[in-house]
């Protein structure tokens, strides 16, 4: 199961560290990175959070000092609106239908894990090494018939990662992909959601909220549960049984919760799909 601690720890690490870069103008940027994968090993090992962080903090200090003056271009990864690429690709073309995929070893990070099939699909994760955290406890993934024919996606967080991916009941051609989240896929909360824009079961986010509340309203005929994962700031819900946990019928006329923020990014999951769904957001302050 995803630890709120290991994903703000990484992804706050993550944000961080692109700040200043870009204000470091990339300085070094493969030193900068090693001193980040450095500070996340101590992170796991230490038995004083604070302590590390202190060191990160005179770490981010010096680094940004000795770069302010840096006359190196600013390297983009890509043209705005771009497709991002998998770090990690996999498919039934290339791996056969039903296969055990590995030792994989993840790089570290947090990850979009999407997979694309007509079919029936389940596989389940193995750690062997390191901290392997997906962001659900129902396995890797667990899909029906056409339930991902528009993306089904997992949240994951990579630290040191070696692992088996074990697929079973496939039934149709299939790709899977690792997609790495980094501070410039934050994008602002939109005011709609809904699986014929974004696919039946995708990751939102990570997701901006303005300081406030919002009520959030899903509406579908069928199943469904979602939840937030914080990545920075609080993003408290109301409830105690997440985001929202849906049988067949509850939320045909609409179900709502209530979502408190300050300086909330978050990225909600979703799981048990069975029918198309519409989400809104509205703060209401």
């Amino acid at each position: 199961m995803l630890r709120r601690v290991t994903l703000i720890m990484v992804f706050g690490f993550l944000l961080t560290f692109f700040s200043a870069s870009a204000l470091a103008q990339d300085c070094d940027a493969a030193a900068l990175s090693s001193d980040l994968a450095d500070f996340s090993a101590q992170m796991q090992s230490s038995t004083s959070a604070s302590a590390v962080l202190d060191e990160v903090t005179v770490w981010l200090a010096a680094s940004q000092g000795a770069c302010a003056n840096s006359t190196q271009p600013i390297q983009v990864a890509s043209e705005p609106g771009a497709p991002k690429e998998p770090v990690l690709a996999f498919s039934s073309a290339q791996d056969g239908n039903q296969p055990v995929l590995g030792p994989v070893t993840i790089p570290d990070g947090v990850y979009r894990i999407r997979l694309v099939t007509d079919g029936f699909f389940s596989a389940e994760l193995e750690e062997l090494e390191g901290t392997c955290d997906l962001s659900t406890t129902f396995g890797f993934f667990n899909i029906m018939m056409d339930a991902a024919s528009g993306g089904a996606e997992v949240l994951f967080v990579s630290s040191g990662c070696e692992a088996l991916i074990t697929t079973s009941n496939v039934t149709k051609a299939w790709t899977l992909d690792f997609y790495q989240l980094g501070p410039d896929d934050v994008k602002p909360v939109k005011a709609e959601y809904s699986s014929e824009i974004d696919g039946s079961m995708p990751l939102l986010g990570p997701l901006q909220f303005e300081d406030g509340r919002y009520k959030i309203t899903l509406v579908t005929d069928g199943f469904m549960s979602a939840s937030i994962e914080t990545v920075n700031g609080d993003c408290e819900i109301s409830g105690f049984m997440g985001l929202f946990n849906i049988m067949a019928d509850q939320a045909s006329d609409g179900a709502q919760a209530l979502l408190t923020t300050k300086e909330c990014i978050g990225l909600i999951t979703m799981s048990n799909v069975t029918e198309d769904w519409t989400l809104t957001f509205e703060l209401i302050k």
